[in-house]
């Protein structure tokens, strides 16, 4: 998260009169727990949905799937959300066929006029101003100058939900009551359309590692079906040593390659050395090659147990690192006029907690 998180918030007493920066310092302590809560126990990044597609022609257009996703920040963005009668909620796809000019209100005028944008992703090269960025504008939303879609605005430009947030002063309270009175944080979704060489690579989905497979023990009707061979085929207890012996065989190599991946993953952040472990179960089966049949059990119950230690050590020794960048935006699509975005390098793929994992 790009902004310091809060470690006290205040405690109040019977009678105590209570000022403004008391109030936003227990509000501020609760969103970023909020969350913080939401990267280090679920992930961050694109969740499902917000697939992105276009139509050329004379009047292009651009549809976005419904759907939702968590920013680095822990922001939940969500897009095309629709609550029924009964509360169930669905997430429709939404067509756009009018852009108009974006400027993010959360923008500053220095000393001679210079703009700057509080959110850093929109500044431009010099830290100043903003990005070039238009507007996708459905049926009825209205923006001054707004107009049709150009071909050329889809031209190496990328599609992005960005959360916009403004902070609307209110009325003053001379006459009428202050209860109401203040200042307003408003947050609207905006669905935009950025130049592709202005936003930054998205992390790869490979920053979060995937799960370990399960070693499999081959079952012996699968040996005997590679061979195009039944159970009833089998004419000696030989025949049967023989199919048992290559089911050992191949469970074998498979719990030794997931050993390797444990201890090539996890075993230096856990101080374990598990090269040992293949080398004992490379010796133990050799040792008892001649009873294959008595074995098999035995293997299978060693494949659950290297499961179950390489789901332990992801727990235990998993990286805790969490890429930033994209504090209130989400990256949905490259080059919409080539691509529907899913495999663009610009998207921001879900990277799973380390606990989910």
């Amino acid at each position: 998260m790009t902004d310091t998180l809060q470690t006290a918030y205040p405690d109040f007493v019977p009678n105590q009169v209570l000022t403004d920066a008391q109030l936003n310092q227990l509000r501020n302590y609760l969103d970023g727990q909020t969350r913080l809560g939401r990267l280090r126990t679920v992930g961050q990044g694109i969740a499902c949905g917000l697939a992105v597609s276009t139509t050329g022609g004379a009047a292009p257009t651009v549809r976005v799937r419904g759907g939702y996703g968590i920013t680095s920040d822990g922001y939940l963005i969500e897009h095309g959300a629709d609550t029924g009668a009964g509360g169930d909620v669905t997430f429709e796809a939404v067509t756009y066929a009018r852009v108009a000019p974006y400027q993010d209100p959360a923008t500053t005028v220095g000393a001679g006029g210079t703009t700057t944008t509080a959110y850093a992703p929109w500044r431009g090269g010099a830290g100043e101003g903003q990005i070039d960025l238009l507007r996708l504008l459905g049926d009825a939303d209205t923006a001054e100058g707004a107009r049709a879609i150009a071909a050329a605005d889809l031209e190496n430009a990328a599609v992005v939900l960005y959360l916009e947030q403004a902070t609307q002063e209110l009325d003053g309270c001379f006459v009428t009551s202050c209860d109401d009175r203040g200042r307003r944080i408003q947050y609207a979704v905006r669905v935009l359309l950025a130049r592709a060489a202005d936003l930054p690579p998205a992390p790869h989905p490979g920053l979060a590692s995937p799960p370990l497979p399960r070693p499999l023990v081959p079952r012996l009707a699968a040996i005997l079906a590679r061979r195009e061979r039944r159970l009833a085929d089998l004419r000696s207890a030989g025949d049967l040593v023989e199919i048992a012996g290559e089911a050992v065989g191949e469970g074998v190599e498979a719990i030794g390659d997931a050993i390797d991946r444990i201890h090539e993953r996890y075993g230096e952040s856990l101080g374990l050395d598990l090269r040992t472990v293949r080398e004992g179960l490379e010796v133990a089966t050799e040792a008892l090659r001649d009873a294959p049949l008595a074995v098999l059990e035995h293997v299978g119950t060693v494949a659950e147990a290297v499961a179950l230690l390489g789901r332990a050590a992801c727990a235990s020794g998993a990286a805790c690192g969490a890429p930033g960048g994209y504090g209130r935006h989400l990256a949905l699509s490259g080059e919409v006029a080539s691509e529907d975005g899913v495999g663009s390098p610009l998207r921001h793929h879900f990277l799973p907690a380390p606990v989910v994992t």
